[in-house]
């Protein structure tokens, strides 16, 4: 087990960078009003057609797969490092595209729109192939209608207010800087020490795939056999034991630190000293076109709001970083974004 006095503690490596895209449409834009799939669909496309050198449809089959960058990135297949336990045939990406969260579909020539993307450790290693990709998107088009866009610049939010970000590309001139701020362990913990330790609210701002596990044998979060069903509604043990599988495996693959947690003691500890006091989540039915699989698939989850109260305070620092790398399934979408609170309200 680590020797840190504060499980959380083995965060001290997990760092990430945070990035804003803006673009203008050249063409009517006609998107979704859940503008994730869109955009991460679009960008595989065409990251694509930019690195791949043998054109294959199916990557599994390709001889290159473990060593091209568009199949780690985007395909990310397990690595032997990833660690077999899992049971899980792919690793979970470097990175995570929140799109805006507007219902609005329509964007017109000479506007603006923007989303934000959050790469993990060495995924930041990536930066200018989603500049390059996303350049090439807007020649290709995308939405109803396959409307063109501009990227007109992207900034750095990572360590700076919202609206005032660093600047790392325009189209103007056409370069890329790298000498960005990430944000790591010591930013995430000024932000907790904000939060109260007694209390919080969740605000799932976007649908959230939270599997509720039966029939468990437990040894890991990583670990174990079970039947899997979708969450309606959540409790904060599995809430924070799917959070910390999450985050666990990403702090193993791209931030170079695998944990050695007493995650049994920490679940106990969970369930026993936090309970639920309100929510009012709710399933939110939403679905995407697969092109590859040639077919409409059912991504739904839950929505809205829960309130937690106990002895929070280990669990906080795990908690506010899964406020930027999301929890569940389809975080590459943008599914699975919270925001943190303390219940009266007030960050």
């Amino acid at each position: 087990m680590l020797t840190t006095t504060q499980p959380y503690q083995c965060l001290e490596t997990f760092n990430l960078s945070r990035f804003r895209f803006i673009i203008s449409p050249v063409e009517r834009l006609t998107l979704s009003p859940f503008k994730g799939s869109t955009l991460r669909g679009g960008f595989g496309t065409a990251f694509k057609r930019m690195v791949c050198l043998l054109r294959r449809e199916n990557c599994a089959t390709c001889m290159l797969r473990d060593k091209c960058t568009y199949s780690r990135v985007f395909e990310s297949p397990r690595l032997p490092s990833g660690g077999a336990e899992r049971g899980a045939s792919h690793d979970p990406h470097p990175f995570v595209i929140e799109p805006p969260l507007e219902a609005r579909q329509d964007y017109l020539p000479g506007e603006l729109m923007d989303f934000d993307l959050v790469l993990v450790g060495s995924g930041a290693n990536y930066f200018p192939y989603f500049i390059l990709a996303f350049e090439e998107l807007g020649r290709m088009g995308i939405g109803k209608g396959r409307g063109k866009f501009n990227l007109v610049s992207v900034e750095s939010i990572a360590g700076t207010a919202e609206g005032n970000g660093q600047l790392l590309y325009d189209s103007e001139s056409q370069t890329v800087r790298t000498d960005y701020k990430t944000m790591g362990y010591s930013d995430l913990m000024r932000q907790v020490q904000a939060l109260k330790h007694d209390a919080i609210t969740l605000h799932f701002l976007t649908p959230t795939r939270i599997k509720r596990q039966t029939g468990f044998t437990f040894t890991s979060p990583t670990s174990g056999i079970c039947e899997q069903h979708l969450a309606v509604n959540v409790d904060f043990v599995t809430f924070i034991r799917n959070l910390l599988r999450r985050l666990s495996w990403l702090s193993e693959l791209y931030c170079d630190r695998r944990w050695d947690l007493d995650y049994s003691g920490l679940l106990d500890r969970a369930r026993r000293n936090v309970h639920t006091v309100a929510s009012d989540l709710r399933w939110y039915d939403w679905g995407r076109y697969s092109s590859r699989q040639d077919s409409r698939l059912k991504m739904g989850g839950f929505a809205g709001s829960i309130t937690f109260e106990g002895d929070l305070a280990e669990f906080l620092p795990f908690i506010k970083t899964g406020e930027y790398i999301h929890v569940g399934q389809g975080t590459a979408y943008g599914l699975g974004k919270y925001l943190v609170e303390p219940a009266d309200g007030i960050r």
